[in-house]
């Protein structure tokens, strides 16, 4: 009896051990994300998938996989690595690198088409070299250009604002918080920018006295 016990408690032991296939689901059933868990964290390579309209759609088939839109390795339950993400179309979205659970290394952007957008040889979320590009507005022509102008310090070029004054390179926009920065033109005019590095967008919001306005801009190269 003692044996059995002992054996048993031994094979509990080897089989905790080990790593074990894991899956979820979208809400209509297909399958969103499988990879690995060893003692409760994930392990190795991930995929995940998207549902039909986003997984809430009812689908005949549930064990027909949507498209693949993200896949990457894990260690001891953190992000490691290169990550790729995608379109609906399979084309490549981004490629990006992990250490330790940040992103870390360079960074690469497409479009739909397959065109690069944007590229960072090393992303650094507490570096604001991140953010120098070339922006495009989202709705109409026209573009600014995101400098930078000391350490931890950035500049403004390009863009006529909404009462027709040009920025000048001369102002430097001050941080307000982690991807936000700002300018002013005096106390009831100020114009807030938002980056979004990992889509490559930022988004101007302007305030003034009578109105706000938000305005998207995305990444180009240039």
């Amino acid at each position: 009896m003692k044996k059995l016990i002992l054996v048993l408690a031994l094979g509990f032991v080897i089989n905790s051990s080990l790593a074990q296939e894991v899956k979820s689901y979208h809400l209509n059933g297909q399958l969103e994300s499988v990879g690995m868990e060893k003692d409760g964290k994930r392990t190795g390579l991930w995929k995940f998938y998207d549902g039909e309209n986003g997984g809430f759609s009812d689908v005949k088939d549930k064990t027909k996989t949507g498209p693949l839109i993200e896949e990457g390795t894990y260690e001891n339950g953190k992000e490691t690595g290169e990550w790729k993400s995608y379109y609906s179309n399979g084309k490549i979205k981004k490629i990006y690198n992990y250490k330790s659970g940040k992103l870390h290394g360079k960074f690469t952007h497409y479009n739909e088409k397959g065109e690069l957008i944007c590229i960072i040889e090393n992303f650094d979320e507490n570096n604001p070299d991140i953010y120098i590009s070339t922006y495009q507005l989202k709705l109409f022509p026209g573009h600014i250009k995101i400098l930078k102008s000391s350490e931890n310090k950035l500049l403004i070029e390009g863009l006529m604002d909404l009462l027709g004054q040009p920025f000048s390179n001369s102002h430097e926009l001050t941080k307000v918080s982690k991807h936000k920065y700002k300018f002013e033109f005096d106390e009831s005019y100020v114009v807030t920018f938002e980056f979004r590095p990992y889509n490559s967008e930022m988004i101007m919001i302007t305030n003034n006295d009578k109105a706000s306005m938000e305005m998207p801009f995305f990444k180009i190269l240039k």
